[in-house]
């Protein structure tokens, strides 16, 4: 529990920098692995016997002046061993102004779910 906590802080955080002009760097600063944990937070009661195991080939674009978009394939695992990507969008939007944190939403194949990153 603590660990998922950390990462979406922790994506907060990164998120910020990115709306700062910070080049995003997936690996380097642990997009891609603050993805997974947030995708198995979303999507693990929907998907019980998967799990999220990285990007591939991941872009990102600023969108407007508080908001971030992400895309590319996210690696999906099964209890078989089997594993397999599927399409990858995320939008985070900074929403602190209104009161209402800073907010994901994301899809991963035919999964959508949507948050306040910080309490996921």
């Amino acid at each position: 529990m603590e660990s998922r906590a950390r990462a979406g802080t922790e994506l907060a955080s990164c998120f910020l920098q990115l709306l700062e002009g910070k080049p995003a760097t997936f690996y380097d600063d642990g997009i891609n692995l603050w993805m997974q944990a947030v995708a198995d937070q979303l999507f693990g009661a929907a998907r019980p016997y998967c799990y999220h195991d990285g990007l591939h080939g991941p872009e990102c674009r600023r969108r407007k002046s508080k908001q971030i978009e992400f895309t590319g394939e996210m690696w999906i695992g099964d209890d078989s061993g089997d594993q397999w990507t599927e399409p990858f969008w995320a939008r985070i939007t900074d929403k602190r102004l209104t009161r209402e944190g800073i907010w994901i939403q994301m899809e991963v194949g035919e999964f959508s779910a949507e948050g306040d990153l910080l309490t996921i």
